[in-house]
């Protein structure tokens, strides 16, 4: 078992939020803590990197606490884990990163939402966000082609300029 004590972030998102993502990973909260429980030390290891994962672009900064009773006193390691900042603006670093992503993806063409998700190491609402951002800024236009939406990059379309 291990407890995980959460740093929120004001840069990030609601507190609320971040806890939610927790709970969605199947932990609880107990007091201040959450608590993972875990089968054995692989196990425990295999869920802090999901938990890492979840609480990715969040700006949140978490410890984990395992600890092991021995005799009548507590043995306790600690040991605190920072996600990556790489620059101060790291959101806006990593939309930029995300959106470049896409583009290279689009590239050799148009791809649905399913495929650019399964292409791409992200998870649904990020790939919505970053859609979004890239054809409010006409990086992408999103085209309904045989009962699908397909997404392409953004420029005028053939058609136009055979006009």
């Amino acid at each position: 078992m291990a407890y995980i004590l959460l740093e929120y972030s004001s840069d990030g998102p609601l507190p609320s939020a971040v806890d939610r993502r927790m709970q969605d990973l199947g932990l609880t909260r107990d007091g201040a803590f959450f608590t993972l429980h875990a089968a054995d030390e692989d196990d425990l290891l295999a869920r802090i990197d999901r938990l890492h994962d979840a609480l990715r672009g969040t700006g949140a900064r978490y410890t984990v606490t395992t600890g092991r009773v021995v005799g009548e006193r507590g043995d306790f390691t600690e040991m605190v884990l920072e996600l990556e900042d790489p620059v101060p603006d790291s959101e806006d670093a990593l939309l930029e990163d995300r959106m470049e992503q896409v583009s290279l993806e689009l590239r050799s063409g148009g791809r649905s939402f399913d495929e650019l998700l399964e292409a791409l190491d992200v998870d649904g609402p990020v790939l919505e966000r970053v859609l979004g951002e890239m054809m409010e800024q006409g990086l992408v236009h999103a085209h309904r082609e045989e009962g699908t939406l397909s997404y392409h990059l953004g420029g005028p379309m053939l058609r136009s300029l055979a006009r």
